[in-house]
């Protein structure tokens, strides 16, 4: 095997001083250091051991020995992974003690390598997961392993004969306890699940709700508890948006007694709970109590805020002040009940609660999710909600960002919503004003065309305060070696085109909106930035064929997300004329047919699996009401023109 430009690659394990002991873990093919496990150790750790052997020897071709309990003798050298009882000997003057949530432990005497995390145990649940993130944390920083996608086509090695670990320690405990760029990943595909443990972003220790409290409650209780619910202007309790929209008195002290026994069920049934979820439904803007003492809770100071009920619209102020008393009631009661006892209850900053309280201070035991919109949003409204943020940091114990990004600018439909010099800035900011997780609503998996931006906010949540310009630096070298320049180009073309949509006059982020961008999203992507951006592409392909044939298999996967843009927008063209026509044009017809059936067979060939993801694509078209602008055409549309 050859050692290709390893100091450069690698520079943390480039050769020690001289004089300074290496630890060699593997020399000429052959592994010189066990890994040891510890007796009983938590199904991760000892997933994450094996998957530290396996890499060992996907890099070297040697593959070491994984022993688990207590090795008899010792052995002279070894790679230890988690706390074990030996370790003490092993490290004489190391601290092993780990204080913060998910800390973790590199070290290494010269003679031994310890790999350790706190790991914690709620039953038979682990909770904290520090040893396996350690693992994933060596991988990366020591071994040079990156995950730029997922799949093999994402993995990049750099193989060689020999690994040495000159002497060091370092110890990190990541400041965003969930990690949620990724949502209900339980149900993801192995590879994205893979992918998102090996950039721990998939094994986080605060698990936060994305969603609304109580949509569910008019169903239950509505008929027996009416007074539960928000009187409206008119007098009744309707429940008034819809059953799942429907708002509470939440001054009813009846309210709170049935969350807080719903709670006490929640966590017999589920002691690792972290947090119990208090947010107001959706709608936010509609159906808010007029009684008199939830009126008499909100602050006459309040950012004036238009709500809504059945037959009226009235400019009020916003109801943050309500929620956090409401909030309040709630924590002072789970704490009665439970104690100091690790858990808190969820609120959402958003809608008429998005702005900071102007008086009510909030429960320790409280948790806000602030609901925005940067980095993908414009300059003028990513200050306007930093500005709010730093308004909740400084009431707010603990404040989580739960960011909708992807809905409102063309990421959905597959188009490149990337804004990486946002991203970069915008993490670090959160970092430094008191965030402690994130809960990214629906990443939609279209690695070909928004591949950076996914990858960032994943290494970004685990440490948000790295050089981030560093960070991509090495996302583009590693990814695509001598042709790194000209794709980082293609994605600064695309960022550029994705600002321009977000600071068009008229631009929000909102779903009603989400048909008019997709005009906007034509006159952006035009045939003179496709150009561009087929050029660059061209001209990385030329580059790619000097180096590894790895690096020309990922700028092709490339090429795959801009055929897919084309496609895609040549799709909302012509459905526009299907539209227009109310499907009289039967030639539109047929070529919208046509180019749906091209889109469906590029999205089911395997070596796109991961390049656009056709279910989050077809979700997307079904559940937003999409099919006359994304096509296919409707049953309608086809019988009006003939077309089958």
């Amino acid at each position: 095997m050859r050692q290709v430009g390893l100091a450069a690659i690698l520079p943390s394990l480039a050769c020690a001083a001289a004089g300074a002991a290496e630890m060699v873990l593997v020399d000429q093919g052959v592994s010189r250091a066990p890994i040891v496990v510890a007796e009983g150790a938590a199904p991760a750790t000892a997933r994450a051991a094996a998957e530290l052997a396996a890499y060992l020897e996907k890099i070297s071709g040697a593959r070491p020995k994984v022993v688990v309990g207590n090795p008899d003798p010792t052995p002279a050298s070894a790679v230890w992974v988690g706390q074990h009882p030996k370790l003490a000997g092993v490290f004489p003057n190391l601290k092993s003690d780990l204080q913060h949530p998910e800390e973790i432990l590199l070290a290494c005497n010269g003679t031994h390598l310890v790999i350790a995390g706190r790991d914690r145990m709620v039953g038979e649940t682990q909770t904290e997961h520090g040893t396996a993130n350690a693992v994933y944390t060596f991988l990366q920083k020591r071994l040079g392993v990156r995950w730029l996608w997922p799949g093999p086509l994402g993995e990049d090695l750099v193989r060689r004969d020999r690994i040495t670990v000159a002497p060091f320690e370092y110890r990190f405990h990541p400041l965003f306890r969930h990690r949620g760029v990724y949502l209900r990943l339980d149900r993801a595909s192995a590879p994205l699940q893979e992918w998102a443990r090996f950039q721990r972003i998939g094994l986080d220790s605060l698990k936060v709700p994305a969603g609304h409290a109580f949509s569910d409650w008019w169903d239950k209780y509505h008929q027996e508890r009416p007074d539960y619910f928000a009187l409206q202007p008119d007098g009744t309790r309707s429940g008034y948006p819809g059953p799942a929209t429907a708002k509470l008195c939440e001054t009813n002290p009846r309210v709170w007694a049935q969350w807080l026994a719903n709670a006490g069920e929640s966590l017999q049934n589920n002691p690792t709970l972290s947090v119990l979820n208090a947010a107001e439904n959706d709608g936010s803007s509609s159906g808010w109590c007029v009684c008199e003492k939830c009126r008499a809770w909100d602050h006459p100071d309040g950012t004036p805020y238009d709500l809504n009920w059945e037959g009226k619209q009235e400019t009020y102020v916003a109801t943050t002040d309500r929620n956090v008393k409401f909030w309040n009631m709630l924590a002072r009661g789970l704490r009665e009940r439970f104690g100091d006892h690790d858990v808190f209850v969820g609120g959402l900053a958003y809608g008429p609660s998005r702005t900071a309280p102007v008086a009510a201070t909030l429960e320790k035991n409280t948790l806000i999710s602030f609901v925005g919109h940067f980095p993908l949003a414009g300059d003028a409204w990513r200050e306007q909600e930093k500005t709010w943020w730093k308004a909740w940091a400084e009431k707010a114990p603990n404040l989580v960002y739960r960011p909708n990004l992807f809905w409102y600018s063309g990421g959905m439909s597959g188009l490149p919503s990337v804004a990486l010099r946002n991203t970069l800035e915008d993490f670090r900011f959160l970092a430094e004003h008191r965030c402690v997780g994130l809960v990214i609503d629906t990443t939609p998996q279209h690695w070909a065309t928004q591949g950076p931006q996914y990858y960032a906010m994943a290494q970004l949540a685990w440490d948000p305060l790295q050089d981030g310009r560093a960070l991509l630096n090495d996302y583009y070298r590693r990814a695509f070696g001598n042709a790194a320049g000209e794709i980082e180009k293609y994605f600064d073309l695309m960022e550029e085109a994705h600002k321009s949509l977000t600071e068009r006059p008229g631009f929000r982020h909102s779903m009603g909106l989400r048909y008019q961008v997709l005009g906007a999203c034509l006159e952006l992507y035009n045939s003179d930035l496709l150009g561009k951006a087929g050029e660059l592409l061209r001209q990385a392909d030329a580059k790619a064929a000097a180096g590894p044939d790895i690096h020309r298999q990922r700028v092709a996967f490339i090429r795959t997300g801009l055929d897919f843009i084309k496609l895609q927008l040549e799709i909302i063209r012509v459905m526009a004329q299907v539209r227009q026509s109310k499907g009289q044009d039967a030639e539109s017809v047929r070529k919208a047919v046509e180019l749906c059936r091209t889109r469906d067979e590029l999205l089911r060939r395997e070596e796109n699996r991961f390049a656009v993801s056709g279910t989050m694509l077809n979700s997307y078209i079904k559940n937003r009401t999409m099919e006359d602008y994304l096509g296919p055409p409707s049953a309608a549309f086809r019988e009006a023109a003939g077309v089958r």
